[in-house]
């Protein structure tokens, strides 16, 4: 199909040239750090047939007849716009999903939801931005007839770009929270910034989000819904609860994520998806990486939660932990939020006033703004405090044999890497 609008037959699309294949095309992109331009020859060598290329810059000339140049005045453009043309082409139901936490997971159980009735295409990873975006749309399958489309952001007006490039057909926005506070200033901002996602929408009506969210409702006046999830439990490996009369269950840690699933229910009931089959797809569903992820070394459990991080998100993350039953004794390790801005010293001694709340736990805080939460909750907690990652990792090599049968939590933003703490475990 993009040979309709490129006029060339391609069978891949990247602007990573590591990751094109032979018969590709290659998307430069010239950023703040480098020129995609300067990688030609690569794309090149990796397989690429033909390659977007801005009119401004010269052809190299020794290259000129060993791939299709398409000279376009901007590259970035130029591929979110062939995105959405291929978007058209395809014509599959799309689904766009935003929100401060758990665009990722309601991404993937909307997908084991609806995969017994769709062939379905996702966002790989979380390739949810301005080049992700449009990657997502034109990596596409021929035979795709739903499209779920996972769409992030840092300021106002990105999701707008994303969403007139995806234009779904039905929107959810998971929730609003702190994330990117720093850069947007207020939960209002987030709110705004997130409601964008309705100026792509095929059909405005679309949209599905958390009715107990009262800044979505006010900002645009949506009626708050009336859909009501009851019963809700987590036990050993799953979470189960009821929505309407009928009963569903979730492989996954996480009494949160009964709404993400809500989500994936309502939209297959407007699909027309039997309810047995949406059953029967949740119980496929499985936890992305490093989001609630489980795992076991020796004696010793974890839960790791450690992609991302935000107030409200973290606060589900402890919930959880509560939640779950084993004679293990529990360790909450926490590291700090980032993109706070101003907030940053406050939200973190929130987190301590948060961890007095859990006094059959063990909190271990990580990172220069989680000294805050320490501050608080040493007086309250059985607490540790490490200055960062590497500290507490050489803790754990040092101390690994005396910390048989516990249960660890693993909570913090991507940038602490946090993982690497279950790594440093014997």
């Amino acid at each position: 199909m993009l040979e309709k609008i490129i006029g060339v037959s391609v069978t891949n699309v990247h602007f990573n040239t590591k990751n094109l294949e032979p018969g590709g095309l290659f998307i430069p992109i010239k950023g703040e750090q480098s020129d995609g331009h300067t990688y030609i020859e690569d794309a090149i060598n990796n397989g690429a047939i033909a390659t977007l290329w801005n009119s401004k810059t010269a052809i190299p000339s020794h290259l000129s007849d060993r791939i299709k140049f398409i000279k376009v005045e901007d590259t970035l453009k130029s591929f979110q716009a062939l995105a959405n043309s291929y978007r058209e082409e395809v014509n599959p139901i799309v689904i766009g999903i935003t929100g401060s936490n758990g665009k990722t997971t309601t991404k993937e159980i909307v997908a084991a939801a609806l995969s017994n009735n769709f062939q379905i295409h996702k966002n790989s990873g979380n390739y949810n931005n301005h080049l992700g975006v449009p990657l997502t749309l034109l990596t596409m399958p021929k035979n795709t007839e739903l499209c779920i489309v996972e769409m992030g952001m840092n300021h106002l007006g990105e999701i707008s770009e994303l969403t007139k490039i995806a234009e779904p057909d039905f929107a959810i926005i998971t929730n609003i929270g702190e994330s990117h506070i720093g850069h947007l200033g207020s939960r209002k901002n987030i709110a705004k910034a997130k409601m964008e996602i309705i100026e792509g929408l095929t059909h405005k009506e679309n949209i599905l989000f958390d009715g107990d969210e009262s800044l979505l409702s006010e900002l645009n006046g949506y009626p708050v819904n009336d859909i009501h999830i009851k019963n809700l439990k987590q036990q050993e490996n799953k979470i189960s609860f009821n929505y309407l009369e009928n009963k569903y269950e979730l492989p996954s840690f996480g009494l949160h994520n009964a709404k993400n699933a809500a989500f994936a229910i309502k939209l297959g009931e407007i699909l027309s998806v039997d309810n047995e089959k949406i059953r029967q797809g949740l119980l496929k569903f499985c936890n992305a990486n490093m989001r609630l992820e489980y795992k076991e070394k020796a004696t010793n459990s974890f839960l790791l939660d450690c992609y991302n991080s935000s107030l409200t998100s973290l606060k589900s993350a402890l919930n959880t932990f509560e939640s779950i039953y084993t004679p293990k004794h529990k360790i909450a390790i926490l590291g700090d939020i980032f993109e706070l801005g101003n907030e940053s010293t406050s939200t973190h001694k929130e987190i301590g006033k948060i961890a007095t709340i859990y006094p059959n736990f063990e909190f271990w805080f990580v990172g220069k703004d989680m000294s805050e939460a320490y501050t608080i909750a040493k007086d309250s907690n059985a607490a540790k405090y490490f200055n960062n990652t590497e500290a507490l990792c050489n803790f754990v090599k040092k101390h690994s044999t005396l910390m048989a049968s516990k249960y660890f939590l693993l909570k913090a933003s991507r940038g602490m890497s946090l993982e690497k703490v279950y790594e440093n475990f014997n």
